[in-house]
């Protein structure tokens, strides 16, 4: 009988501490608007740090935002990486990009995000970023060869306004996620619930303005994504195709139910990508793109899938492409990229036309 009695108590133990651990598991750690650094020694710096709150999280913004410079290069090393542990909602609360650059309406590259973040499957809701010029989660991650990673975090409800004045007027990017990422790898990260991104130029759903390899990566849900000069992409604003980088995998799928995704711009605008550009003689890497429940308008290079150059293995479904006065643009089938005419620029600025791709590629 003691027997039986012991083993019904260990069993009990067992499940009240599996309930715990589930509790655990689906805590939301809810911000307060401040900040907490004391999880950093300047004068014991590490390779590894976890996220432990909404407030952890936004002390390593403050600590990248308020670094002068001091300890010559960049405030974290390259080989650092940041582990995300619990879902957090940031309440809508103005929320100052992780690696904002810009400072007092100037450039400065010691400010961008220069390490990895792990988001642990974790998702992160109710994002509000205004005022930057390179508005997200994250604004400006810098790499020179790749050894930086963004992965495996879920955005859920966004509005991004890029809306700061700078001394350089290109220098703007928009996304949920990041602003600019720059030869970075960006793998199984989100966009859910209703996203609305705006700026001046280069404004995606996931990223603004990028040179990275991503794959896995997702926008669903509804809202608008716009840019007011030029290019805007579901998911990316403009993508620089340099030496490694890709896109693979990727899908934007909008909520029907809800009114699916719009993305409008002017002149360069995509169900996924606004802006494919890529340099003669590289190779274009943008392989099983899925756009679905998507309405794409601008007047110039508008485009189902991405606006410049070809992807392949590709697919839309239930998307429309039209000008701004409402005339709808028919493809040649469901899977061609562009709309318009390919483009090349020689390095005198002389721009030249061509009536396919094909034709392009063969100049």
């Amino acid at each position: 009988m003691k027997k039986i009695l012991s083993l019904i108590l260990a069993m009990a133990m067992l499940l009240s501490m599996g309930t715990a651990v589930f509790a655990d598991a689906n805590t939301v750690d809810e911000w307060d608007g401040t900040y907490d650094t004391t999880w950093y020694d300047s004068a014991n710096p590490v390779k590894a740090y976890t996220i432990d709150s909404a407030e952890e999280l936004a002390g390593l913004s403050k600590l990248i935002a308020e670094y002068d410079g001091t300890a010559k290069g960049d405030l974290f090393s390259n080989d650092t990486i940041f582990t995300l542990t619990t879902d957090i909602d940031l309440k809508n609360i103005p929320w100052t990009p992780i690696g904002p650059v810009v400072k007092d309406g100037k450039r400065t590259d010691r400010n961008s995000f220069n390490s990895s973040f792990d988001g642990g499957n974790h998702t992160i809701s109710n994002l509000y970023v205004t005022g930057f010029a390179y508005a997200g989660l994250f604004g400006s991650t810098k790499s020179e060869s790749f050894h930086g990673t963004i992965k495996n975090i879920t955005i859920n409800n966004a509005t991004i306004e890029d809306t700061a004045p700078v001394d350089k007027a290109d220098k703007t990017g928009a996304g949920a996620l990041i602003g600019r990422a720059n030869k970075y790898n960006i793998e199984n990260c989100h966009v859910t619930g209703t996203v609305n991104v705006e700026g001046t130029r280069y404004v995606g759903g996931l990223i603004g303005h990028s040179y990275v390899n991503i794959e896995d990566c997702t926008v669903s849900g509804n809202g608008t994504i716009n840019a007011t000069s030029w290019d805007a992409g579901g998911l990316i604003g403009s993508h620089g195709v340099v030496d490694g980088s890709s896109i693979e995998n990727c899908s934007v799928i909008g909520d029907a139910a809800e009114g699916g995704i719009t993305v409008t711009s002017p002149t360069g605008v995509g169900g996924a990508v606004g802006m494919l550009s890529n340099e003669k003689n590289l190779t274009v890497v943008a392989d099983g793109l899925t756009v679905a429940n998507v309405a794409v308008s601008g007047n110039d290079y508008v485009a189902y899938i991405a606006a410049g150059y070809a992807a392949t293995n590709s697919s839309v479904a239930n998307v429309t492409a039209t000008k701004t006065d409402g005339t709808e643009i028919e493809a040649d089938d469901a899977t061609s990229v562009s709309v318009s005419v390919a483009k090349l620029t020689d390095k005198n600025g002389n721009e030249t036309y061509y009536t396919s791709l094909a034709d392009a590629f063969a100049a």
